[in-house]
């Protein structure tokens, strides 16, 4: 499969689909946060995000 927003989307839904679950990366602290909610969070399946508000977790 050739590299790209689709191919990572697609690999990233067909890793969820066999159980791993959807984490938050942020790269600046090098942590990871797991999603609360994994079926809203599917749209943005191999993405990479910006959030501009503060997070609480």
């Amino acid at each position: 499969m050739p590299a790209g927003p689709a191919s990572d989307k697609a690999s990233t839904l067909a890793s969820v689909k066999a159980g791993t679950k959807l984490l938050l990366y942020d790269s600046s602290t090098k942590q990871a946060y797991e999603l609360g909610d994994q079926k809203k969070a599917e749209q943005f399946a191999g993405e990479k995000v910006t959030h501009a508000m503060p997070v609480n977790f």
